[in-house]
């Protein structure tokens, strides 16, 4: 057991220097003409052991890894949210959603069995959009991962 934990600690990304936690709730409000994701992937120690690539409309857009989150700023319109990584081939998912300008979406990448990262059934694990007092449970203690730029 004790080596089991050994491998999943040093498998696990370490968040770098350069990522902050986001301290007021106004930085996540999208610049003039653009909407914001608010992507979230809580802890879950069974399958933290690769980050979670996403793309946004086809372009690479952050990899989060246990606990963090990001936030991108995207026009207005349909947005097609695609991940992959993980453990097992269980976090290859895609969700389209309708977005708003000035528009905040929080987004929670989400295993429902109750297991809290023990999951028996992964195949269920999907992005969902979460309200912001959701979201907010989440969002504390998490690390911010800046997005690639998005070109």
């Amino acid at each position: 057991i004790a080596l089991i934990v050994i491998f999943i600690s040093g498998c696990q990304t370490t968040p770098s220097s350069s990522q902050t936690s986001i301290q007021k709730p106004l930085e996540l409000q999208p610049p003039q003409g653009k909407t914001s994701l608010v992507l979230i992937r809580p802890m879950y120690i069974a399958y933290g052991l690769r980050g979670l690539s996403i793309k946004i409309n086809g372009v690479p857009s952050v990899e989060l890894s246990n606990k963090s989150y990001s936030v991108i700023y995207v026009d207005p319109g349909k947005q097609k949210i695609e991940s992959e990584g993980g453990f097992l081939s269980w976090s290859k998912k895609e969700k389209t959603i309708e977005t708003d300008e000035k528009q905040v979406t929080f987004l929670l990448w989400l295993i429902e069995d109750g297991s809290y990262g023990y999951a028996t059934k992964v195949e269920n694990a999907q992005w969902q959009v979460v309200p912001e007092g959701v979201a907010a449970q989440y969002l504390n203690g998490s690390t911010y991962v800046p997005p690639a730029s998005r070109k």
